[in-house]
């Protein structure tokens, strides 16, 4: 009778836990295609920040043969260094947007494993 009191009670318990499992793992999917996702873009900015980087060596050696005036040598420069600096940030708000979904990543594994034990306590309960 115990028994069946305690399954009784634990039944609405059971039914929130497999739907927050599966919220979860829908969430989990999601925060790992979005990882995914950005690391791609990660990868694409760093070979932009590369080139970015090399666009300023080669235009501050090729300056001086297409723009006559230093003003105007420095204001191209200062347009290619401004360019890799907005790269850089862009890689930098990737980086904390990927760290803060492995983050989000972390917390639903837990409440996954929270709600799997639920599971498992209602079914040793009922087994017994």
């Amino acid at each position: 009778l115990l028994s069946l009191f305690l399954i009784s009670c634990q039944q609405p318990e059971k039914e929130k836990a497999l739907r927050d499992l599966e919220r979860c793992q829908r969430k989990l999917t999601s925060y790992h295609q979005m990882v995914g996702s950005l690391t791609r873009k990660l990868r694409n900015l760093e070979q932009q920040w590369e080139a970015a980087e090399d666009n300023i060596i080669v235009n501050a050696i090729k300056e001086f043969r297409i723009y006559p005036t230093k003003k105007e040598r420095q204001e191209h420069i200062h347009r290619a260094v401004a360019n890799k600096e907005e790269i850089e940030k862009n890689i930098e708000k990737t980086i904390l947007t990927i760290n803060h979904l492995t983050d989000s990543v972390l917390t639903t594994q837990a409440k996954i494993r929270d709600a799997e034990a639920v599971i498992n306590d209602y079914e040793y309960l009922t087994i017994d």
